[in-house]
């Protein structure tokens, strides 16, 4: 044997293993994930559905609008026909600039004062309640 063998060999040998040495620790050890590939991810974006009612002039209920976020779209739907499937970043821009109406298939978004307003096959137009376009600003 070479003298480094022997050393090396002395040395294991005569190290007693504790239960509190960190080379006794039998749990695998896994890699941390480095910062730069967390931020190699874009955002997560909020999908799911929304729905509100739309109500005449004198308050009655008329129907209920459903709105369905995806990635890359927003699609109305009434009943079980679709009114308009929107892009997403198109919507988003109106919503944080609704200075000209936004009009995409069957529907025109427009605002009434301080009130945002959709309108359905250009004849009747509908308050959008405020919660709902509160919460279509914040996820767009």
């Amino acid at each position: 044997m070479t003298e480094q063998q022997t050393s090396g060999s002395r040395l294991d040998a005569s190290r007693p293993k504790r239960l509190n040495d960190a080379s006794a620790d039998t749990a695998p050890q896994t890699p941390r994930t480095p910062i730069t590939s967390m931020t190699a991810h874009p955002p997560v974006q909020w999908t799911g559905r929304l729905e509100f009612d739309l109500t005449d002039s004198r308050g009655w209920r008329v129907g209920t609008i459903e709105v369905v976020v995806r990635i890359d779209t927003v699609t109305l739907w009434y009943g079980n026909r679709t009114l308009a499937v929107m892009h997403r970043e198109s919507f988003k821009h109106w919503l944080m600039r609704p200075v000209v109406p936004f009009e995409f298939d069957d529907v025109v978004w427009f605002m009434q004062g301080t009130t945002t307003c959709l309108t359905i096959d250009g004849a009747n137009s509908y308050a959008v309640p405020d919660p709902i376009v509160d919460h279509l600003f914040a996820v767009a």
